[in-house]
């Protein structure tokens, strides 16, 4: 204000001038201005610290009514902050309640040697915080005596705490072969001893546990095991599949209800696929399942406008293509399953004979239903079961399955591959117990919506290498990039 007055003074006496003055005076201004809007960020941001550190005392149950009705009439928090702080009081204090009366209820049960009800949610958290309590007076023992003490642990509460659940998970997804082995192991013998006890552990997590420890023999060397099982997985799930066909009639279908052909689109067929689809021998024929055909019939209905209705493109090497069904797949079909009598040529194949073979060909063996049942696929990542079906039509039903498969191992750091008959590690594409487990972790983990996208990667980069991208990609890079799921803002 001195200096205002000094200047203005000056300016206009004549020893200034006017316009040094005015100069001057802006400069004051613009430096008031500067002052000022400091000022407010600066207490902005000190309001914005005091609010979140109000925010975690409430919440850990270390602020009281008082404090937040002074924090509110000196307006660092406003009216629905004020409400919101104390419900969240309230509702600690009735935790707390309850924690303590399931602490008191699980320390008498044990002290007469009886096990907590694992039904009861209070109970259930009483048992995690004891175990969170062993875990952390116990954290410097070697892992040998660690085990020891957790498995007692076990057996005298009769469940299986969450963190120790986890941390046995991730051993089976371990880079290191022995840790696999070491924890299937500890999962083997907790379901051995009570079922009841890992009853909420993935059935996906428990064969491949039971798997590995089959072939965990004295003297074979752990990266063998772990490879021996998920073969041994892998033919299982084979044997099962062919076990069902034998038991269906002849002929029997599975499609779904839906029909019709669909509108033309600009793309008539991606099928000049990479790969082009292929089918396997025989039919996975599973019991009649409501849900499965609602699926199918969704998904397939999605794909008609992807694929369009009837294409004779000279450039796409699976020959002419009808609603995505190639002449190709055509060819090899009418060699390996008879039992579907069709027509030689696609330009003959009805929508009930495409969707027959769409179902059992290609949904039931990429085991499209049993992805989207993994715990929280349906939540997190719902995109990604439709996106392993259309890729089993455009690219094939093993490529599909690698892709998918690659993909889990670049998000996970799992190694999925088997061994081929000549001793090399290889991706077979086989969508089973092994592959779903990993597909359950990446649930579990938050991560599997990085697989989903880094698939969509995957197919981008096979695409790439196929000599008719240049001629397909307007239909296939947005049809890929169309299963693709946007981070979430923050």
């Amino acid at each position: 204000g001195e200096a205002r007055a000094l200047i203005q003074k000056g300016g206009f006496d004549g020893e200034l001038g006017p316009k040094p003055a005015r100069l001057l005076l802006g400069r004051i201004d613009m430096s008031e201005r500067d002052n000022a809007k400091n000022a407010a960020r600066q207490a902005n941001k000190a309001n914005t610290v005091a609010v979140a550190d109000l925010d975690f005392r409430v919440a850990t149950g270390q602020a009281f009514p008082e404090e937040l009705d002074l924090e509110f009439e000196e307006g660092t928090i406003s009216a629905a902050e004020y409400a919101d702080f104390l419900a969240e009081l309230k509702r600690f204090d009735v935790d707390s309640a309850r924690r303590a009366d399931g602490a008191a209820r699980v320390t008498g049960k044990l002290a007469n040697l009886e096990k907590p009800d694992a039904g009861d949610p209070a109970e259930r958290a009483a048992v995690e915080e004891l175990f969170e309590g062993l875990a952390e007076a116990n954290a410097g023992r070697p892992p040998e005596e660690m085990a020891i003490i957790e498995t007692r642990f076990v057996h005298r509460t009769g469940m299986l705490p969450a963190a120790l659940s986890d941390t046995l998970t991730a051993g089976m997804f371990s880079e290191d072969p022995a840790a696999q082995i070491a924890a299937a192991g500890r999962l083997v013998a907790f379901d051995d001893d009570d079922p009841a006890v890992i009853v909420k552990l993935s059935a996906n997590i428990l064969d491949r546990a039971r798997a590995i420890t089959a072939y965990a023999y004295p003297g074979l060397p752990p990266a063998r095991v772990v490879l021996l099982a998920a073969e041994k997985m892998a033919r299982q799930e084979a044997e099962q599949a062919e076990g069902q066909d034998r038991e269906a009639p002849s002929g029997t279908s599975q499609q779904s209800a839906a029909g019709g052909s669909g509108a033309q689109t600009q793309v008539s067929h991606a099928a000049g696929k990479p790969g082009a689809a292929r089918g396997g021998t025989g039919a996975v024929k599973a019991p009649r399942d409501k849900a499965a055909d609602a699926l199918f019939k969704k998904y397939r209905g999605n794909l008609r406008p992807r694929e369009g209705k009837f294409s004779t493109d000279p450039k796409d090497p699976g020959g002419p293509t009808k609603e995505g069904f190639s002449q190709e797949l055509l060819n090899d079909l009418r060699k390996k399953r008879p039992d579907l009598k069709l027509p030689k040529s696609t330009k003959n194949l009805t929508p009930r004979q495409i969707d027959r073979v769409f179902r059992e060909e290609f949904f039931d063996k990429l085991r499209i239903k049993k992805v989207l049942d993994i715990p929280g696929m349906k939540q997190q990542a719902p995109q990604l079961p439709e996106q392993l079906f259309d890729s089993g039509i455009l690219h094939g039903i093993t490529n599909a399955g690698q892709l998918l498969q690659q993909a889990l191992d670049d998000v996970l750091g799992t190694d999925l591959r088997v061994t081929d008959k000549k001793g090399n590690p290889v991706y077979d594409g086989n969508v089973g117990p092994a592959t779903r487990a990993a597909i359950d972790r990446a649930v579990r983990e938050g991560k599997i919506v990085d697989v989903n996208n880094r698939t969509v990667d995957r197919r981008l980069d096979l695409m790439k290498r196929q000599r008719e991208f240049q001629t397909f990609k307007g239909g296939w890079v947005p049809r890929a990039e169309s299963f693709r799921i946007a981070p979430k803002k923050p």
